[in-house]
Order: structure tokens, then C-alpha cells, then sequence
């Protein structure tokens, strides 16, 4: 009598993209073939799958699903932490989650990062993660839009260059390669204010549209970015992913009528012994890119 082979790990590929897709949308969340295609582009090496044996109702298949991305050796994110509901309370999330951190820690990444939900916060904090900072997700609908908050007169352009030295002072790490990827999305825009105080990126997703990464050096110039970016959605849901603890873009989110959607804890882990300090300034950082790649 033939033996069912054991639940395999193996790399994602574009192939995979509707089962992802299905199960992504089971649990509520709202990636669409393209966010994956720009996922598994991003990391072709990091992005793992749990493929298992039909077995009773399940008809066999990919079940489970782990990305880790790294962002130069300063950090590695992990997200799209998935597993067919189906398949809950057999531990594999928990397998995947390691293989993905034995891969960034192979890398010689300095820390891992991910954005957890209440469910999955437990979880992480047993294999060694701690709380750093709470993730609000906030949505707009098509309003009014309200006086300025703050007197400034401030030129904003979308030709200039991206201000790298500001993103890398805000998030920590080297993301170029991540945010050129974003400006190229169909659809995508850019501003950045004179002077290189903050840039803001605008890109469609399956709500509407998304504002996101945006660091600023100050409340003034990203209330202007905000205006603009409320401006250019138009009548579309607007998503902004902001971090609690930053207090200035929390204020102006209330300001300009974004209600809270979603709350989800950013975690962290050593990924090597004595890991240098993690650079980052969560006092620039109004918008991050997302809860995919942080």
C-alpha cells in the first residue's frame, strides 16, 4: 500500500498566484495578482510555500504560505503569513515562519520584522519576538476636503528625485530597490517637497488607493503631501497604514477624517548575536509602506 508523502517546502512562483489569492481573500485580506507578481519579483528566493497531501476533505495542494523580504543586512520583513482556514491548528504557519527565519538569518540579516494581528502576536512572541509599535490602518471616504491645520506655504513636485537619505534616516535600512518597485506600479505617483523635507508615495490597490511609504521632517509639509494625496484619490477609498506612536500623523489623520480599520503589532527579532543598534526614527516616518513590506 502506498505512503502519502510528508508536507514539502518549496519556493513560490508565479503559477501559484490564484491559490494565494483565494486564501488571502478567505481571511479577509486584499492583495491582488499583482501585489504577489511584485512580491515574489522582489524576493524569488524568499518566498515559501507548504504544499500538502490530499487527505480527507482536503483535496491536497499549497496550504500554507511565508514571504521574507530583505531590505539590504540591516533588516528582513517577513509578511503574507497564510494557511487555508481548512488547515488551521496543525502548526503550519509556525513551520514555515522558521524556514523564513533561518533564511534571513543564512542572509546574516541584523534584525527580522513583521507586522503581527492579535491571533498571530502570541505566536510570534513564542518564537522570540517582542512588540515594538502598534500599525493603525486608516481609510478615508470621499469628504470634504478641510482647512489646512498648519500655515505653510510649501512647493511640492513630482519630477524630483527620491530623497533617499531621509527614507533611510526614517525606516533604518536600505529600501531602494523596494521603492523603485512601488513608482513603477501602473498608476503609481510620487511627490516630494522642495528642499527634500518628505516625499509621499500614491499607488492604486483593490480598495482604491493607497498612500504610502510618506516620511516628512515636519507636520507642516506632511499635511501638504496628505492634501495632495487626498486630492488625487478623488472620490476612491484612500488607506493610510500610519504607526500609533507617531503621534503628529495620528493627529492629522483624525484632522482629515481617516477612521481607524485595522491595528496590527510590529514585532521584532535579533536575526545575529549582538546585533548592531536598528537606525529609524518613527518621528518621520507619517505613512509605511504597508503591511507587506513595512
Amino acid at each position: 500500500m502506498g505512503v502519502n508523502p510528508l508536507p514539502s517546502i518549496r519556493i513560490l512562483n508565479n503559477e501559484d498566484i490564484p491559490r494565494i489569492l483565494a486564501i488571502a481573500h478567505t481571511v479577509g485580506w486584499t492583495q491582488t495578482a499583482q501585489d504577489l507578481a511584485r512580491m515574489l519579483r522582489y524576493a524569488p528566493d524568499g518566498c515559501f510555500g507548504l504544499e500538502l497531501p490530499a487527505e480527507g476533505d482536503w483535496t491536497g495542494g499549497l496550504g500554507s504560505t511565508a514571504m521574507a523580504f530583505s531590505h539590504g543586512e540591516e533588516l528582513g520583513w517577513i509578511a503574507m503569513v497564510l494557511t487555508d482556514p481548512a488547515l488551521r491548528g496543525r502548526g503550519l504557519a509556525s513551520q514555515l515562519m522558521e524556514h523564513a527565519i533561518r533564511h534571513l538569518r543564512e542572509r546574516g540579516t541584523h534584525w527580522i520584522k513583521l507586522d503581527a494581528s492579535d491571533l498571530g502576536r502570541p505566536i510570534y512572541e513564542r518564537m522570540g519576538f517582542a512588540a515594538e509599535n502598534v500599525m493603525e490602518r486608516r481609510l478615508r471616504v470621499a469628504a470634504a476636503m478641510p482647512e489646512p491645520r498648519l500655515a505653510a506655504s510649501l512647493s511640492l513636485s513630482e519630477s524630483a528625485a527620491l530623497p533617499l537619505g531621509l527614507d533611510r534616516r526614517g525606516f533604518g535600512a536600505n529600501r531602494e530597490l523596494l521603492l523603485q518597485m512601488l513608482r513603477e506600479i501602473e498608476g503609481a505617483r510620487m511627490v516630494v517637497v522642495a528642499g527634500e523635507q518628505g516625499y509621499a508615495i500614491l499607488r492604486p490597490n483593490s480598495r482604491g488607493v493607497q498612500l504610502g511609504p510618506m516620511l516628512s521632517e515636519s507636520a507642516a509639509a506632511a499635511e501638504a503631501m496628505l492634501r495632495w494625496a487626498i486630492e488625487q484619490a478623488g472620490d476612491r477609498t484612500l488607506q493610510w497604514d500610519l504607526i500609533r506612536e507617531n503621534d503628529a500623523a495620528r493627529n492629522l489623520a483624525d484632522a482629515y477624517g481617516f477612521e481607524t480599520h485595522r491595528l496590527l503589532h510590529r514585532m521584532t527579532l535579533a536575526g545575529v548575536d549582538s546585533p548592531p543598534p536598528f537606525g529609524g526614527s518613527v518621528e518621520l516616518v507619517y505613512s509605511i509602506a504597508g503591511f507587506d513590506f513595512g
